[in-house]
């Protein structure tokens, strides 16, 4: 292996590969032996088998380009099958809970260094009201928002990106092409941008909504962490800002159906709408209990009784029943 390669993934390697294949020649591991070692890996998590099987993917590419091995022994094993898992969506009350703790995180007096300034307390209302991931709500420009006009609106067409080893920039394109689009938003929303503009004061069209003390962008590590701290003092856990968006599909998708739940997450398939961010509705129709009383005890007898008279005592029966 290439000595910039052995640098690359030596810190990975030498933990989740070499136990298991250090003993063997790069021809000896197979593609039994990798799906074996994967098997393996899967009875401690998925997360910990895809990772693993991906780094050894790497690796062993690197031997078929140094023709060391004619094929890659990875590419040919199973798929991993990736467990289900109930999208995670936040409930109204639950929600109240959210912004309580956000609103008086750290402002009790005790706490050293400076107050939050407000902005964590916006950026969810935007994540909430838009379906916003938060990369593309911190990425929030000011030429970005129109709260004047009949229908205020939010336009999504950026995100933050923080490259390791270079500073955090607002990228002009988001996840995808159908990504960019108009949100009209909904009273709190607009409500938040107001406070977060009146604080800010004047900015230039193309300066970001949110932003560090220094002007730079706020990086989404930075944010989901602030938002982890105030949570976990009011005792709330599991929430990730991917539940705000979670929840606003999963709004949409009950009172309006799943095409429009889709359209605002920007998503190009309602498959990937309703796997992985609609929670399902437990609750049946009603007028299932209603058609099912026809099996009660006794209806039977009672409708055949109906069927067989005449049509007068006919008439009279059914209005009794009904």
């Amino acid at each position: 292996m290439a000595a910039s390669t052995r640098e690359r993934y030596e810190w990975e390697a030498q933990p989740l590969l070499l136990p298991a294949f250090q003993h063997f020649t790069i021809r000896e591991i197979t593609i039994g032996r990798v799906e074996r070692w994967v098997t393996q890996q899967r009875a401690f998590s998925y997360a910990r088998a895809a990772h693993s099987k991906k780094i050894l993917s790497l690796v062993m590419g690197v031997a078929v380009r140094l023709e060391a091995i004619d094929r890659n022994p990875v590419a040919g094993t199973r798929r991993i099958k990736r467990p289900l898992r109930m999208p995670r969506v936040i409930e109204d009350i639950e929600l109240h809970v959210i912004r309580n703790a956000v609103a008086f995180w750290r402002r009790d007096g005790t706490h050293l260094g400076p107050r939050p300034d407000g902005q964590l307390e916006a950026v969810i209302e935007v994540m909430v009201g838009t379906s916003a991931r938060i990369g593309e709500a911190l990425a929030t420009r000011v030429c970005d928002v129109e709260l004047d006009g009949p229908r205020p609106t939010v336009r999504i067409a950026g995100t933050i990106v923080s490259p390791k080893g270079s500073p955090t920039y607002r990228q002009d394109n988001p996840k995808s092409a159908k990504a960019i689009r108009t949100v009209v938003v909904p009273s709190f929303t607009v409500d938040a941008l107001r406070a977060r503009l009146d604080v800010t004061g004047a900015l230039p069209p193309e300066h970001l909504v949110f932003f560090s003390r220094n002007g730079t962008p706020l990086t989404t590590a930075n944010v989901r962490r602030r938002l982890r701290e105030a949570l976990r003092a009011a005792g709330v856990e599991a929430v990730t800002p991917h539940a705000f968006r979670r929840t606003a599909a999963t709004v949409i998708d009950r009172e309006a159906g799943l095409d429009l739940a889709a359209e605002l997450l920007g998503h190009t398939s309602t498959a990937i709408t309703k796997l992985h961010y609609i929670q399902p509705d437990e609750r049946v129709d009603p007028r299932t209990a209603e058609i099912l009383e026809r099996l009660a005890p006794g209806a039977a007898e009672r409708r055949f009784a109906v069927e067989n008279r005449e049509p007068n005592e006919r008439d009279a029966s059914a209005d009794r029943l009904a």
